[in-house]
């Protein structure tokens, strides 16, 4: 054989191999972000709250708006299975209120952070970062948890550390998703994420979603509005809510029995791109 067949044959062996490598390799995670207002509250949230999870497909769920940390982790277990787990910062205080369930069947839980800087006031929740690579597979990925202020003030601040946030964490080489209740509502607010984006250098990936949650206007009116949001330097495959957000839409004639009983937040699902 001579030496130009032998590098031509190792060309199609290698590439063989690259494309084989391609195909096995798993995609990333499905991730999702939900508020849930003080849960549990009662049971029909409680079971509201599982099957808009299970029915989102997820394989880490970003929580926000938990009172009480370790039912999540109980009622995970039974109502999704005995391989889901639920890491939260183990401080006491506003923090709490924040967590990540996830999947240990598909993903390894590597480290998780608490991020006080995102704290700009007294009562504001800092961010949560919990760090995961795949059992099979894959790319580290991590996924930073952020749940703003409704005071607008205090939120400009935040928006202003969590740019300087990303970036280094960005840094690493390692994907970084951000995501969480932003309070974002008004031409205004989106500017300001605007500006997170572009000074976090990360795509807004949720910035055509028309609503993630409802609110009552002034006239008793049941609303849509964007208030949980995705940022990543990747890009994604889909960004949707699910839930009510999608079966009855952004303008429906009344709010959804789920405002009530479960969350007037949906689920944000982030489907990333390899």
């Amino acid at each position: 054989m001579t030496r130009r067949r032998a590098r031509l044959l190792f060309a199609i062996v290698l590439g063989l191999f690259a494309i084989h490598a391609m195909c096995d390799a798993p995609p990333p995670p499905r991730v999702a972000s939900l508020h849930i207002e003080g849960y549990p509250r009662s049971r029909a949230q409680i079971a509201g709250v599982f099957q808009q999870i299970k029915a989102s497909g997820a394989q880490i769920v970003a929580l926000q708006g938990v009172r009480t940390p370790r039912k999540v982790a109980t009622a995970a277990g039974w109502r999704l299975g005995d391989s889901w787990r639920y890491v939260y910062p183990r401080v006491r205080g506003a923090a709490r209120s924040l967590g990540v369930l996830y999947n240990d069947g598909e993903l390894a839980l590597r480290a998780t952070r608490v991020h006080d800087s995102v704290a700009v006031t007294d009562g504001a929740r800092p961010a949560f970062e919990a760090r995961f690579v795949p059992r099979r597979r894959g790319a580290a990925l991590r996924v930073l948890v952020v749940d703003l202020e409704r005071d607008a003030g205090a939120r400009t601040m935040q928006l202003r550390v969590l740019a300087e946030l990303y970036s280094e964490l960005a840094r690493s080489g390692e994907r970084v998703l951000l995501v969480g209740n932003f309070h974002s509502d008004g031409s205004t607010d989106r500017g300001a994420l605007e500006a997170l984006a572009r000074a976090s250098r990360a795509r807004w990936l949720s910035r055509e979603v028309s609503c993630t949650a409802y609110r009552r206007d002034d006239a008793g009116r049941c609303r849509g509005v964007a208030l949980d949001h995705a940022f990543s330097v990747g890009a994604a495959k889909s960004v949707q809510a699910l839930g009510p957000c999608a079966k009855v839409g952004c303008s429906p004639e009344r709010c959804p029995r789920s405002v009530e009983r479960v969350s007037a937040h949906c689920p944000l699902v982030v489907e990333l791109l390899p």
